[in-house]
């Protein structure tokens, strides 16, 4: 959780920045680290964009389908 960091640029000079995952879980951005986890199994092309747009990462405590999902049976 230490050794680990997520770096960007914010394109301005000396604008290099980065975080640890301890730090994104102190902030309460745990579903940032499983994002970047994800970003960083897709292939690097232009479809990343797209697929990573479509991916929704909820905290533990809230979902918006959760209404939805309460009446639903497991298939099995």
């Amino acid at each position: 959780m230490k050794d680990k960091q997520y770096y960007w640029h914010t394109m301005h000079p000396g604008g290099l920045k980065s975080r640890t995952p301890q730090q994104l879980m102190e902030k309460g951005q745990s579903e940032e680290i499983l994002r970047h986890a994800v970003i960083g199994m897709l292939p690097k092309n232009s479809l990343r964009h797209q697929v990573i747009k479509k991916l929704r990462v909820f905290p533990e405590e809230y979902h918006i389908y959760e209404d939805q999902l309460r009446g639903k049976q497991p298939l099995m």
